[in-house]
């Protein structure tokens, strides 16, 4: 489903229906996709229900990692592609006094508190760096970059040659012939960390012709609601508190659903 599909249910709620559209200015096209950014922003944030899988190298010595953008917040954390165990700095505090100057083992265990933004904090420190992909020569053409975390695949019908410069996510590659060139950055999950984290949306401005890939179908009419209770809730011609906190009560219900949902699949 697009922006535009939500857009059309609300031109309809507001007797503005399509063609014309939000024309009387009582909301606008640009006021409608910033409560949509904002919305869909809170809907990532507070259900948790589309994750990302992240690999980060493990640097013998060090104990704290950042999440990579696109990643919100960190649920699971596995290492060696085996699951770990998530502790406060408080409850450490307390079972394990020298906790902070244990000599580097193998990696029991992990949490976030205390922490700046998006780091998570590994007990002890890692005694080996995880494995890496070797690198040889830079060769002709280079994909230098994505601005967003998605999953990708190329299918080369002859010989590759080129660069993949920087990746972290995952790849799968076909080539129908030899293959010559460098990826400089991978990072494979044996003897690194594999975190699981609420995906963020992937982009921070949104058009009426975009697709909505961090909710699945069945609930984007949520979304619907969650913009309804900020429009009938606002002072002015569209204020209605009854329809507000419907439409709230009705978002809620949207969240609590979903998050429930994205807890199902959580057994360790």
């Amino acid at each position: 489903m697009t922006v535009n599909d939500v857009y059309t249910e609300i031109c309809d709620i507001l007797l503005e229906s399509l063609p014309t559209g939000l024309s009387l200015e009582i909301l606008t096209e640009s006021q409608f996709l910033s409560l949509f950014t904002n919305v869909i922003q809170d809907w990532c944030q507070s259900t948790s229900l589309v994750k990302v899988i992240v690999n980060l190298p493990v640097v013998a010595g060090t104990s704290q990692y950042i999440a990579p953008d696109y990643a919100m917040q960190v649920q699971e954390v596995f290492y060696n592609e085996q699951y770990i165990n998530r502790e406060t700095a408080g409850s450490l505090d307390h079972l394990r006094r020298n906790w902070k100057a244990e000599q580097s083992a193998t990696i029991q265990d992990w949490h976030e508190d205390r922490l700046p933004a998006k780091a998570v904090q590994v007990r002890p420190k890692p005694s080996l760096s995880g494995y890496t992909v070797a690198v040889t020569a830079a060769l002709y053409g280079t994909i230098s970059a994505t601005s967003v975390g998605i999953n990708i695949s190329l299918s080369a019908p002859a010989g590759l040659y080129g660069t993949i410069s920087s990746y972290s996510s995952e790849i799968y590659v076909e080539a129908a012939g030899p293959m010559f060139g460098t990826i400089a950055s991978i990072t494979p999950s044996t003897k690194n960390l594999k975190i699981v984290a609420t995906a963020k949306p992937f982009r921070k401005t949104w058009a009426l012709t975009d697709y909505i890939e961090v909710v699945p179908d069945s609930f984007v009419h949520y979304l619907k609601y969650g913009i309804l209770a900020a429009v009938f809730s606002a002072d002015g011609e569209t204020k209605d508190d009854l329809r507000a906190r419907y439409c709230q009560s009705r978002w809620e219900e949207g969240v609590g659903l979903a998050s429930a949902v994205s807890q199902e699949g959580i057994g360790v």
